[in-house]
């Protein structure tokens, strides 16, 4: 019966990675979770309808309930304790300045920050959080969640997230959403439960961060590192296992910082593709997926794949090939040795080779996962305007 439950299980695509092959592993409710086998990311999905008034992840309402055994908010000592040597580890990196705390809760946190020396902002959706940390210790909240929160750009020394991000429906969204607010040499340091703990594989579907009404991913040191570095971010240290006030909910540290990169991000190959269109294609061409994921996501990192398929569309490669017929799926080899026929970005990549536009690896590889480093964004860019320049119209050739 469990064979027959996972064979019948609709697909699902990674958060993190954007695999389509993540395996369901258990159920819980009317939820079940999946593990991706290529980042090993574990996550939930409502795979049965939800009753009326179950919350979704990113949704839920804090309302000062009761946690590890009393009430949290009779607890604000113990919390402010156990965050200042946090805080502490966090100024090794960064001097006090601002500090945005996102999921601020009651506001714990953002005191033992102030009296650290720090300007703190918190923001958290809860009505309930938000007026308790303004009425109680005088802090400033904002009530919304991190994107609806009209926060400015690099705007701020430091973000930490204490038990935040696996409580964000999309976390490579949120922690691109964080790397923009951060200063130029910013750090992020957050807490989350740790899939890896001794507890998780005791406990498996009993374990308490098993929350799928307000947990969307567990993460492990692996998939927390994947999170920051898609992100653009650069991880300075990932820690576990470390206990939390929690004991039953081991978890990880982990700080990053903001800092130039050798990768490209969205917004940079938008910028570089549309300079290298005339004029009258730009605007055609906006409508690709490309602008449209640049403007909400700009500092996305891109893969190697992914810019392969914005170059060839942008250009019109496929489009072209289809118009003359030049090129059919039952004419088309694998690209390279990791790029078999069935991969996503199979043609495009096929197409960009014909023109000579890439080359691939001495060892016959293309790469499809890295990310893309600027050196060969330029030679790409460089390529196509030579393929560009030998083809009619100023259109690509397609060989």
């Amino acid at each position: 019966m469990r064979v027959s439950w996972k064979r019948n299980m609709r697909l699902q695509t990674c958060k993190l990675c954007g695999s389509s092959a993540p395996e369901p592993w258990f159920r819980l409710g009317h939820w079940t979770v999946f593990r991706c086998p290529g980042c090993s990311l574990a996550f939930g999905v409502p795979t049965t309808p939800l009753p009326p008034g179950t919350s979704a992840p990113g949704c839920s309402q804090y309302r000062g309930k009761t946690w590890t055994g009393k009430e949290y908010l009779d607890s604000a000592q113990e919390f402010m304790d156990y965050y200042d040597p946090l805080l502490g580890k966090l100024e090794d990196w960064v001097a006090p300045g601002r500090l945005l705390d996102v999921g601020c809760g009651p506001g714990f946190l953002m005191m033992a920050s102030r009296r650290r020396g720090w300007d703190a902002t918190g923001v958290d959706p809860s009505p309930f959080s938000a007026s308790y940390a303004s009425e109680t210790f005088g802090l400033e909240v904002i009530t919304a969640t991190l994107d609806a929160a009209k926060l400015p750009d690099a705007s701020f020394d430091a973000v930490v997230m204490m038990h935040s991000i696996e409580h964000f429906a999309d976390p490579p969204r949120a922690m691109a959403r964080v790397h923009a607010l951060l200063r130029p040499a910013g750090v992020v340091f957050l807490e989350t439960p740790n899939l890896d703990c001794d507890e998780s594989r005791a406990y498996l579907e009993r374990w308490s961060a098993w929350n799928l009404s307000e947990h969307s991913c567990v993460f492990s040191p692996a998939t927390l590192t994947l999170l920051l570095e898609k992100a653009g971010l650069r991880v300075l240290e990932v820690c576990a296992p470390v206990r939390s006030p929690d004991p039953y909910m081991p978890a990880l540290w982990a700080w990053a910082e903001r800092a130039a990169t050798r990768y490209v991000t969205r917004g940079e190959v938008s910028r570089a593709v549309e300079e290298l269109l005339p004029a009258g294609e730009r605007t055609r061409q906006r409508s690709l997926s490309l602008w449209r994921d640049a403007a909400s996501d700009p500092d996305v990192l891109v893969t190697r794949a992914e810019a392969a398929v914005v170059l060839a569309e942008a250009l019109g490669m496929t489009r072209n090939a289809e118009k003359g017929g030049r090129v059919g799926a039952a004419s088309e080899t694998a690209p390279f040795t990791d790029i078999p026929t069935g991969h996503q970005a199979s043609r495009q990549v096929y197409l960009l080779r014909n023109a000579g536009i890439v080359g691939g690896r001495p060892d016959g590889t293309f790469a499809p996962d890295e990310y893309l480093a600027r050196e060969d964004l330029r030679r790409l860019i460089g390529r196509a305007k030579e393929s560009m320049a030998r083809g009619e119209d100023g259109k690509p050739r397609v060989r």
